[in-house]
């Protein structure tokens, strides 16, 4: 995996950029909700918008790692606690889309005038965490060539071929 290195500690750059995209797209929600609104209610709108935002991902990520876990219960239920390290990449993107997307139409029915700043910071957001994940090259990375052996049979195959 790809990090970063600040002395003894290594940042992986995935969650690192993931927060930025997520922080970038919630000043963006705030600031274009400030701008587009009236004096009166400048403040609360635009605070609603950033917050709104951080729901998304939060919520987006929770749903994210749960339908991931309730998808591939199995391996979990051997060691419950191993459902609690996100380290093992187990996320389902598109659960986690779609609840985020769900919480931010829910945001916009709840406050109308921060339905164009919402979508333009979540699109905003998305946009950059597609560009960085590809430029990382950090998705879909395919599975090493490593041989493995059945104890049973004695048959070889890869690790992507058994995955």
């Amino acid at each position: 995996m790809v990090s970063i290195s600040l002395g003894p500690i290594a940042l992986p750059i995935g969650p690192v950029m993931l927060l930025l995209c997520v922080w970038f797209a919630s000043w963006i929600a705030t600031r274009h909700c400030a701008w587009q609104a009236d004096g009166a209610h400048r403040k609360e709108g635009a605070d609603a918008a950033g917050h709104g935002i951080w729901m998304a991902a939060g919520i987006g990520l929770l749903v994210a790692r749960l339908t991931h876990l309730a998808l591939n219960a199995g391996p979990y239920t051997e060691s419950p606690a191993s459902m609690l390290d996100v380290r093992d990449g187990g996320w389902h993107i598109i659960a986690g889309l779609f609840a985020g997307v769900a919480w931010l139409v829910r945001t916009g029915w709840t406050s109308p005038g921060c339905r164009r700043s919402l979508a333009l910071g979540a699109s905003t957001g998305l946009l950059l965490w597609t560009a960085g994940t590809m430029a990382t090259g950090t998705h879909g990375t395919p599975m090493p060539d490593t041989p493995l052996t059945a104890l049973t049979g004695g048959q070889t195959r890869t690790l992507g071929a058994a995955a």
